[in-house]
């Protein structure tokens, strides 16, 4: 590996050397520039993984608060009218 690298006729630091001269020499080449640059703002912070992993991060709080605080109730009002519709069945039945 040591060989292969010593048998450079450009040396490497000469080379990242042109390279930088030539993109100040040259500044409106558009293929070397950062791709960054050319991208929404949309796509270069990702908003639309941030938004939609906060969109299920709030369903998922909102399901449990109402499977602890809503559901509870709502299963109690339905028995009792269960309850209350047997027993008028019952009665109609008598």
């Amino acid at each position: 590996m040591s060989a292969i690298v010593q048998d450079e006729l450009v040396k490497p630091i000469d080379k990242a050397a042109w390279h930088v001269e030539h993109v100040l020499k040259f500044p409106n080449s558009r293929h070397l520039r950062y791709h960054g640059h050319d991208m929404s703002w949309i796509h270069y912070y990702a908003t639309y993984l941030c938004l939609g992993t906060g969109f299920a991060l709030l369903l998922y709080i909102c399901y449990i608060l109402y499977d602890k605080i809503v559901s509870p109730f709502v299963k109690i009002t339905c028995l009792s009218n269960l309850k209350q519709w047997i027993n008028n069945l019952k009665r109609k039945l008598d």
